[in-house]
Parts: C-alpha cells; sequence; structure tokens
C-alpha cells in the first residue's frame, strides 16, 4: 500500500463522517512517509471534527512547518488560531494565504 493510497481512503473516510476509520488510514500513510504534509493537514482535520483541538494544532502547525507555502496548511493553521483567540497572528496567516494562488483546489483570486 502506498502512501498515495492509504491518504486517499483516510480522506474519503473523513469526507464520509467516519473518523475513527479516517484516523486508522491517515496514521498508516503517516506511517509509511511522515514527511507527506497533506496527511497532516487532514489528521488536523480529523482531531478537529471529534473536539480534539489541541491535536488538530498539533497536525496543522506540523503541516505548515513542513509547507509553509501551501494555501491549505497556512489557512488551516489560521483558522486553528482564529478560533483559539490568537487573532493577530490568524490574520497574517489570512494575509500570506491570500497571497498564494492557485489554491489547491483550482481556486484562484
Amino acid at each position: 500500500l502506498s502512501k498515495t493510497s492509504a491518504w486517499i481512503l483516510g480522506r474519503m473516510e473523513l469526507n464520509a463522517g467516519r473518523y475513527d476509520e479516517a484516523r486508522t488510514w491517515l496514521r498508516r500513510a503517516h506511517e509509511i512517509n511522515p514527511y507527506f504534509h497533506p496527511v497532516f493537514i487532514d489528521l488536523g482535520r480529523v482531531e478537529q471534527a471529534g473536539g480534539h483541538r489541541e491535536e488538530a494544532a498539533f497536525w496543522f502547525e506540523a503541516a505548515y512547518a513542513a509547507a509553509p507555502d501551501d494555501p491549505e496548511a497556512i489557512l488551516c493553521l489560521a483558522e486553528m488560531k482564529r478560533l483559539s483567540g490568537d487573532t493577530e497572528f490568524a490574520e497574517g496567516l489570512y494575509r500570506k494565504a491570500a497571497q498564494r494562488t492557485p489554491y489547491p483546489s483550482g481556486l484562484t483570486q
């Protein structure tokens, strides 16, 4: 099983709202390649969906550290910082994300 296959299966489970299954697949992808930052983002989303803010923040910070120019990593960390009350830092991240195009989803400014 490749990191991409495990990540895709994890993302499928995440999108379906099956967070335990998503976590299992995403951790498997992380074990296969601990440097694949899209897995960090999705692990953060799993933890956020489960109400585990500290764990979500850990993964979003790891994604940002691994890929500081990835708009998705920037936005995830910005939202986490905003929710934790660190609005000044969050605003800086939002501005940084706004300067990065195109976004992974294909959206542009």
